[in-house]
């Protein structure tokens, strides 16, 4: 009898709400190349989890899939040095992202973004119809994601990235150098990589009220590294410093980010606008209002970046 494959396995399970990532807990005896393992199958099981949602077009499985393939990626940045490139993976983990994110785009757009500026809009326009044709796309992007998650395409990808994570093909047989890293405690490892991402945040973040909306767009990136490291570490590390880490760097990211679903959100009006001349007048103006409240978000950008700057980066050594 054939065993079943692990998207069969998944699908097998009860219809569920969508799934976010389950805690890890890592020690700190663990080796490199051992953490590396447990995180990456700790990515795939959110991935997985959220396969049968997809199906379903329920958006939260969108975005909770959507966070997995995020972490998993942060996840091939973080140790990048000590494995063995595989492109082809990589290109495919790309496809599927890509995937997910024009349905989550949409998403957004659909839901809190066009239910905030109806809260906010004090004069009547017919927004309605703007909610009706984003409604509309954004049903045709969370059918393409289901497609995409139900094609075999994504079972040849699922199944080679377990196969990657379980049998270790992502050790250079070749190395001995880079063996030697695997078999290394993880605390060296975790700290400088903190360390480095830490520095590379406060480099990016320099004059963060001042800077243009791509540069921004790298700081946020740079948080989301951070941030996804520190996580992937925290059960390494004492409450007492790495919470209010953690805490921090995720208010910083989230003021980013509703910038960023903001930004997002003015170019899916923008081809929309395009695409239905009867809505171009009142979706100029929605997008001038984005716009206007994008400006004025200096002041909370630096709240966050206050809190987050003067904390020390956690340390095991």
């Amino acid at each position: 009898m054939e065993k079943p494959s692990a998207t069969d396995a998944v699908q097998l399970l009860p219809v569920a709400e969508a799934v976010k990532a389950a805690p890890l807990r890592l020690k700190k005896s663990m080796t490199v190349g051992q953490v590396f393992q447990a995180i990456t199958a700790n990515c795939l099981t959110q991935i997985l989890a959220n396969a049968a949602g997809v199906r379903r077009q329920d958006g939260e499985s969108v975005h909770q899939m959507r966070v997995g393939l995020r972490r998993l990626r942060s996840s091939l940045s973080l140790f990048k040095e000590v494995l063995l490139p595989n492109e082809p993976l990589t290109e495919e983990l790309d496809w599927l992202t890509r995937q997910l994110g024009m349905a989550r785009d949409w998403d957004v757009l659909a839901g809190p973004v066009l239910s905030a500026l109806a809260d906010e809009l004090e004069e009547p326009l017919p927004i309605e119809y703007v909610r009706q044709a984003v409604s509309r796309q954004a049903k045709k992007n969370d059918k393409n994601a289901a497609a995409a998650v139900s094609s075999a395409r994504y079972e040849r990808l699922v199944l080679a990235l377990t196969q990657w994570i379980n049998q270790r093909d992502w050790r250079d047989k070749d190395s001995a150098s880079q063996r030697k890293q695997l078999k290394t405690r993880i605390a060296p490892f975790a700290d400088g990589m903190l360390r480095h991402y830490r520095r590379q945040l406060k480099k990016q973040g320099k004059k963060l009220t001042q800077v243009s909306a791509a540069e921004r767009h790298k700081v946020r990136i740079a948080a989301k590294k951070t941030r996804y490291s520190a996580e992937f570490f925290q059960s390494l590390y004492g409450d007492k410093t790495m919470v209010p880490f953690v805490t921090a760097l995720t208010g910083l990211q989230d003021t980013l980010g509703r910038l960023n679903d903001a930004a997002i959100a003015g170019r899916l009006l923008l081809q929309l606008q395009e695409n239905h001349p009867p809505l171009a007048e009142t979706i100029s103006y929605l997008r001038g209002y984005l716009a206007a409240g994008i400006n004025s978000e200096g002041q909370n950008i630096q709240r966050s970046w206050r809190a987050f700057k003067p904390l020390k980066t956690p340390a095991l050594a």
